[in-house]
């Protein structure tokens, strides 16, 4: 049996549905990756030289009970070092450390002497403001930058009067604060690695402030971006497709020049009872 050719022009995006391919959903990776790496906001009067996280583990959270995808695991990530970041959408990344954060520095006003400090952390997560995602586009960067612009200032730090950095530990508490409570993923538009002044003014894509949301909200979410993709959310297809079949069918039924049934009812049809006794009202005037 041969199908008219309307049938098999809508059999075509009927299969597509239950995919909605033209958007990856959340927390799946797909294509090229992109890059990431870490790195130290700007200080005041001091110039961050490099430093270490040691992490049990970075990892990409995905959305909606989606598995994530781990980016590094028991290992001394250096900052500047780059890691590849699968595309597609992510809810957040994750870092457990593994130990303490060390961050090596100069200070503008002592020449030739390097310092370090050492910062504990209990973890840091980023997320999208609202509970959504954000995208990873194939070979984009990105930078997990860690603390804010001044976060570390000389005015802050104490030496003796060798030059030696004094402990001072609660300054390193509240810098590890700051860390938890103010780093941010930026995309890293001209891949240079830094977060330059237009990439900031953008503001992170996802911030160790951002609200995770609830799973309502995060599919109220998903559903807007499958209808801005011309796709249908996947928990409305099953009402949807019938809808669709019966507007195809019944263009196939007048191109065959069959009559339009329309759709079947259970119904009854109404008709008006008759008498005096109907239960109708009826006009008081005289004569009408």
């Amino acid at each position: 049996m041969k199908l008219p050719r309307l049938l098999l022009s809508f059999l075509l995006p009927c299969s597509l549905l239950p995919g909605c391919s033209a958007q990856p959903d959340e927390g799946t990776s797909v294509g090229n990756p992109g890059m990431f790496a870490l790195t130290a906001a700007k200080g005041s009067g001091v110039v961050i030289t490099g430093g270490t996280m040691p992490v049990s583990e970075l990892s990409l959270s995905g959305c909606g009970g989606e598995e994530g995808e781990v980016l590094a695991s028991d290992e001394d990530v250096a900052l500047d070092d780059s890691l590849e970041l699968p595309a597609g959408s992510w809810c957040g990344i994750e870092v457990e450390p593994d130990g303490a954060f060390v961050v090596d520095f100069t200070i503008d006003a002592v020449a030739g002497e390097g310092y370090e400090l050492e910062l504990e952390l209990d973890g840091l997560t980023v997320a999208p403001a609202g509970g959504g995602a954000f995208a990873v586009a194939e070979d984009e960067a990105f930078l997990l930058e860690l603390g804010a612009p001044a976060w570390l200032d000389a005015d802050d730090l104490e030496l003796d009067e060798e030059n030696a950095l004094v402990e001072d530990p609660d300054l390193a508490v509240e810098l590890a604060s700051v860390v938890a409570e103010e780093s941010g993923l930026y995309a890293d538009a001209d891949a240079d690695g830094e977060v330059g002044g237009d990439e900031r003014s953008e503001g992170p894509v996802a911030s160790a402030s951002g609200d995770e949301g609830d799973e309502g909200d995060e599919g109220d979410d998903a559903d807007d971006e499958a209808v801005a993709a011309g796709c249908v959310a996947p928990q409305d297809r099953a009402a949807f497709l019938p809808l669709l079949l019966g507007a195809f069918g019944s263009r196939l039924r007048r191109r065959a020049g069959l009559p339009d049934s329309g759709p079947e009812s259970d119904l009854e049809p109404f008709e008006a009872p008759e008498g005096p006794d109907s239960g109708l009202l009826s006009d008081p005037r005289p004569g009408v």
